[in-house]
Formats: C-alpha cells, sequence, structure tokens
C-alpha cells in the first residue's frame, strides 16, 4: 500500500484492508450504491479522500462496460432551445458527485441528430453512458425516434414529453402567482409575455393563471407583446427598445389593472422598467409577480417570485438516467416538480378605490 505521492496509487484493496470492510462494500461505497450504511460510506470516502485514491476509469471501463460518464446535450441553435440554469448544473453537479460519475458537454447540429447511421453511435461518440438532453424546444421529431429505436439511456430536461423527462410544474407556478396576487385583495390581474418560441411552460402558465382567476371569479387577461421576439434572436438582432416600446404600449392600454404576472424575469424587468418611464410605481400603483429561476431583485426591488427548483431537477435528471442506463428500454414516466413562491417587495395591496 501506498501514500499520497508516492510512486503508485492506493487502491480499492488497500481502503478495503484500512476501513476493515469488503472490497465490495468500498466500491459500492464510491460509487454510490446502495447497500452500505451512511457512517461506513462517510468512513470510506474520508480514508480514500485522507489517502488520495483515484478511481481507475479504464479498469472499471473494462469490468463494468460503463465509463462511468454523462453527457449533457445541448443545441447548437440560437434563441433559448438549451439554456442552462445554474441550479441545474449545481443539481447534476450534486448527483454526479454522489455516484462517482463525469460529466461531458455536446453541442451537436440537428442535421446529425436526425441521422439514422450517426445516432446509433451517440454514446461512442460522446464516451458516455447515457445522455441528458437539454433542447427544450423546437427539436426534429426524427431525433426522439431514433433515441428511442436504438434504446439510448436518454432522460431529456425541461419538455413536456409523456415518459424519459422532467420539468418544472409550470401550471402551478402560473396558478401559484395569480392566486398570490388575488390573496393580497387583487381583482383586475393581468398575464404578460415577450415571446415566441413556443415552449412549452408559455402555454401551462397561462393555464394556471387563468384557472386561478376563474376560480376567483375573476376575468382573466394574458397577452402575448413579443411573438417577434424568438425569430429576432435567431437572426442575432435582438431588439431591446423594441420590447421596452410594446411593455410600455401595454401598460398604456391597460391602465385599470392593479396586479400583473410576468412570464418570466426577463419579462418583469421590461415591465418594471416600462412602469417607471410611464410613471407608474411598483408596487404602490403596480403589483408585480413573476416566474423565474430564483428571486431577482429589480432595479433594486426583490420581485415576488414563483421559483423553478432548478437544483432539484437536476439531481433528480441524473437519478433518472442512472435508472435508464440499467435499464435502457424501460419508459420512466415523465417527472413534474414541486415549484414555490419567495416573496419579494413587488407586491402591495391596491388602493381601497381600486379594489372592486
Amino acid at each position: 500500500m501506498t501514500s499520497r505521492g508516492s510512486a503508485s496509487t492506493i487502491t480499492q484493496d488497500d481502503l478495503a484492508r484500512l476501513a476493515g470492510v469488503t472490497r465490495l462494500t468500498v466500491r459500492r461505497a464510491l460509487e454510490g450504491r446502495r447497500g452500505v450504511g451512511d457512517a461506513t460510506r462517510d468512513r470510506i470516502r474520508e480514508l480514500a479522500r485522507r489517502h488520495g485514491y483515484r478511481p481507475n476509469v479504464a479498469a472499471r471501463a473494462t469490468r463494468s462496460g460503463r465509463l462511468g460518464s454523462i453527457d449533457l446535450l445541448v443545441s447548437n441553435l440560437r434563441g433559448g432551445v438549451s439554456r442552462i440554469p445554474f441550479g441545474l448544473l449545481e443539481g447534476i453537479h450534486d448527483a454526479m458527485s454522489r455516484h462517482n460519475l463525469h460529466l461531458t458537454l455536446s453541442q451537436v447540429a440537428d442535421k446529425k441528430l436526425t441521422d439514422p447511421q450517426y445516432m446509433p453511435k451517440i454514446l461512442r461518440e460522446f464516451m458516455a453512458d447515457g445522455v441528458l438532453i437539454n433542447y427544450t424546444f423546437n427539436f426534429p421529431p426524427p431525433m426522439l425516434e431514433l433515441i428511442e429505436q436504438h434504446h439510448i439511456p436518454a432522460v431529456w430536461l425541461n419538455i413536456d414529453l409523456p415518459h424519459d423527462s422532467i420539468r418544472p410544474d409550470d401550471r402551478e407556478a402560473g396558478r401559484l402567482a395569480a392566486e398570490h396576487l388575488i390573496r393580497a385583495g387583487h381583482r383586475r390581474i393581468g398575464f404578460v409575455k415577450l415571446s415566441g418560441g413556443g415552449h412549452h411552460s408559455e402555454r401551462l402558465r397561462v393555464e394556471g393563471y387563468t384557472a386561478a382567476m376563474n376560480a376567483a371569479g375573476l376575468h382573466a387577461s394574458a397577452e402575448n407583446l413579443g411573438s417577434r421576439q424568438f425569430h429576432l434572436i435567431e437572426e442575432g438582432g435582438f431588439n431591446q427598445d423594441e420590447r421596452l416600446g410594446l411593455m410600455r404600449d401595454y401598460l398604456r392600454r391597460s391602465r385599470d389593472l392593479t396586479g400583473v404576472v410576468a412570464y418570466t424575469q426577463a419579462c418583469a424587468d421590461v415591465l418594471c422598467l416600462a412602469a417607471a418611464l410611464e410613471g407608474i410605481r411598483v408596487p404602490e400603483d403596480l403589483s408585480v409577480v413573476t416566474i423565474a429561476d430564483k428571486v431577482v431583485a429589480t432595479a433594486g426591488q426583490a420581485i415576488t417570485t414563483v421559483t423553478l427548483g432548478w437544483r432539484a431537477i437536476g439531481d433528480t435528471s441524473v437519478e433518472m438516467l442512472i435508472q435508464k442506463i440499467e435499464t435502457p428500454q424501460t419508459k420512466l414516466p415523465a417527472r413534474v416538480t414541486p415549484v414555490a413562491i419567495e416573496p419579494g417587495v413587488s407586491v402591495a395591496r391596491p388602493r381601497p378605490s381600486e379594489r372592486a
């Protein structure tokens, strides 16, 4: 046995002798498998850290047929098709660390992802055992068919598919946002978005907002001001002034509103800036709730936000993919993860004259 700094490295057999357990127990502890108590697992991992243990990836791949690697696949298209929230990466990292896995990143053109000759070799190309697909809308349909046909272990992130996928509960997010304003006493509440990409969250958040308004006997009014936004991004011509102009026009047409649900944080930012330019105070004149990765301050104000829990999504997606790697032909039910509202300072009760 040798210690850190010696010519050779410590092995799992060495760790087993130090810990007084079997080599199988050491392997299970290091790979995050079941059958090892928390105290024993922590002790083995601490010994591994202290003595500078490094897994022999080549030997493990030869023994198990696994590379111990997962690939994160993203599109090469612009326009938010493969947006990666930081919390998502944190969650993926947490789960991969538990299971002693490595992450690779691949950006592949649609042409390859729909090539019947390329797709069966995708895992070999990526040097991975499975794929997390962060291709959230407008993906080419043959891509899904080829993945299922060749039983490629894959889990789709933030997409509305019936199986092998995980996403936040966007319908619940819309409902919670509207209900928060209703509980604060608002009756004239709008929903606004600046988007035209066709992501499922656009539809589901409006459905949740509408359901909350209907349940309260209130009139629902949802507007999409930015149907051209997606195309502008695609063409490399994102026009911030145009978005601001659209939002200012919306506020002028909607003077009777006392509350607004903004589809995203970016939309809330434009809304608050447009309100300031129009002489509308947030929250004194207009209360705002948004749906986003986390609570963010706009012009020094923390916006009340329905947060989407990306860290949990990232963690769970890896656990799902490990199941797919074990049984590639099994279709896992889609997971819809909880959301939560986090109060900021952008919501106030409407003035008495505005509550009717």
